[in-house]
């Protein structure tokens, strides 16, 4: 989501939320862009809200998708093996690395960097 106000992103969260099992907020910076992010769990699943004053289509998060929607459009197979990794524990990006070979050391970079290589995202 895009966020300029955190303090109001956050207690609008807390208020619609925070009851939920597993709720944390956590306010944190990343590459010098602060973010916010909340967490919880509903119906069985786990929810990530994810706050940044960038717009939606400029944040890692969704350049990640869409590289990785590029990906999987290519290569349906792939889907089963990105599933067997996140299910062992890896994050979906470090999953996609590893099955196209990329360095892990750093997937969130590897990854859009891959996706500019070849033209899915800017």
């Amino acid at each position: 989501m895009e966020v300029s106000d955190f303090a109001q992103w956050e207690n609008q969260v807390k208020d619609t939320f925070g009851h939920l099992a597993g709720f944390r907020i956590k306010h944190s910076s990343n590459r010098d862009t602060p973010f916010s992010k909340a967490n919880f769990f509903y119906s069985g699943f786990e929810f990530e809200l994810f706050g940044q004053d960038v717009p939606v289509t400029r944040q890692n998060a969704y350049l990640h998708m869409l590289v990785e929607q590029a990906l999987l459009n290519e290569n349906p197979d792939m889907k089963n093996e990105i599933r067997k990794l996140k299910a062992n524990g890896l994050r979906t990006e470090a999953a996609f690395c590893k099955v196209l070979g990329l360095s892990k050391k750093d997937p969130y970079t590897e990854l859009l960097n891959y996706g500019k290589s070849r033209g899915l995202i800017r």
